[in-house]
């Protein structure tokens, strides 16, 4: 387990284990679109687009219309049009991201305005990503591909995987090997799991508890053997902590 002068071999662990990155079906090929205009030839050109690369488009010609058809269909990822009529896209977005059952649905919002202003007051609301009229192809499909593997890591995450303590130690120790000391670096600010790691743990393995907080501390304070990061945080984001641990 001993990383060797010049590198750092760090394995990584999450829980709960349902949540780990890069487990799951492949949604690519049936992930549901929901695309928001008051425009009928803009609606058109993006399901036409979406349907060629096999997604499942659903359709909503203003924002009262998405709102509602959003609870139905519960789309992976919403185009939203800023400029509508009824409900303007920043107050659909808005509404979306206060409600805890559709605010985890990624929203790339869809403009013809370039103004800086513009994309801050959509930030504001709570938008993922954003796209400027006329749509480069190439833009939309990396956007989209982007937003659905973090939507598939948090509905993972959402649904939870049912074990407790005994199954994490059960999927951790094996990582380890009980000959070699290795150093540990422990992500979490709960009490339910980490007291029963760490017992499990120390004695044979040089284990440290990292606050969220301190993630960044971990680089700088030289290599460890394996990451064990609890992606249900109560004062971070797990996933935002695995990005950054991965890149």
């Amino acid at each position: 387990m001993s990383p060797s002068p010049s590198r750092c071999p760090t394995s990584s662990m999450w829980w709960p284990p349902s949540s780990r990155p890069g487990t799951g079906s492949d949604r690519t090929m049936s992930a549901r679109i929901l695309v928001v205009d008051d425009v009928p030839a803009n609606v058109r050109l993006l399901q036409d687009k979406l349907e060629r690369e096999y997604y499942e488009v659903f359709t909503a010609n203003g924002g009262r219309e998405a709102l509602e058809k959003v609870r139905r269909v519960k789309p992976d990822i919403v185009l939203l049009d800023v400029m509508m009529p009824d409900i303007n896209g920043i107050e659909v977005c808005h509404r979306m991201k206060a409600d805890p059952a559709l605010a985890h649905i990624p929203i790339i919002m869809i403009t013809a305005l370039d103004a800086p202003e513009d994309r801050l007051r959509g930030l504001k609301a709570g938008a993922d990503d954003f796209l400027s009229k006329p749509i480069n192809d190439t833009d939309l499909f990396v956007r989209i591909r982007a937003l659905l593997r973090r939507k598939m890591l948090v509905d993972e995450l959402l649904a939870g995987s049912g074990e407790g303590a005994d199954d994490t130690l059960e999927r951790l120790l094996p990582l380890v090997d009980d000959q070699q000391p290795a150093r540990i670096s422990l992500i979490d600010d709960g009490d339910l799991l980490r007291p029963r790691i760490e017992q499990a743990l120390r004695g044979r393995h040089q284990v440290a508890v990292v606050a969220p907080q301190a993630v960044a501390n971990l680089e700088a304070g030289g290599c460890c053997d394996l990451i064990v990061l609890n992606l249900d945080l109560h004062s971070a984001d797990g996933l935002r902590i695995c990005a950054l641990l991965r890149s």
